[in-house]
């Protein structure tokens, strides 16, 4: 004898709701923050935490100290060490304050903001603020290259002075 057919009963799909994250800890610069002005240290954030950031705070601390950064590349040791190698030694210069190189840009992002700021003055104008404020012209370059605009608006100003000065003079031989 066959059997009778089943109902077929589709069931409501369930929603399942996402298992909240586990806290993650703080982030490499809020780590490196505490390291500068927190006397206590980093002393209650976890392992996993510090090995997670640790090659972030390694590279950051490599701008100022490129040889202990280097040490700690080379020993290949416990990263959570190593950032506590890093907090100790950091305290111990007692900073109080948070670097600026810390935030210094890279490479590229430097490039960018140069490049954005397209004042440029020409060599022969370089040369005669050059010999004004008797320095070298490489001086006057790095002025240009550290603060494009107020470089540039600098020796702008000083050609403008010296033309109103030229002007003046040939109106005087011009009254003679």
């Amino acid at each position: 004898m066959a059997e009778p057919k089943k109902k077929r009963t589709t069931k409501k799909k369930e929603t399942v709701e996402p298992k909240p994250k586990a806290a993650s800890g703080p982030g490499p610069f809020d780590i490196i923050k505490r390291m500068f002005t927190d006397p206590a240290g980093i002393g209650d954030i976890p392992d996993i935490v510090l090995s997670r950031n640790a090659f972030i705070i390694n590279e950051r601390m490599s701008i100022a100290f490129p040889l202990q950064a280097q040490v700690f590349n080379n020993t290949r040791a416990d990263q959570a060490q190593c950032v506590r190698c890093w907090d100790t030694f950091i305290r111990q210069r007692m900073f109080g304050r948070v670097p600026q190189f810390i935030y210094e840009k890279g490479k590229k992002k430097a490039e960018e903001a140069t490049a954005a700021v397209a004042v440029k003055a020409s060599e022969k104008e370089i040369r005669e603020y050059a010999m004004h404020a008797h320095c070298s012209v490489k001086d006057v370059r790095n002025l240009i290259d550290l603060y494009p605009e107020a470089g540039v608006r600098d020796v702008k100003e000083l050609l403008a002075y010296y033309a109103s000065i030229d002007d003046a003079i040939q109106k005087d031989r011009d009254k003679e």
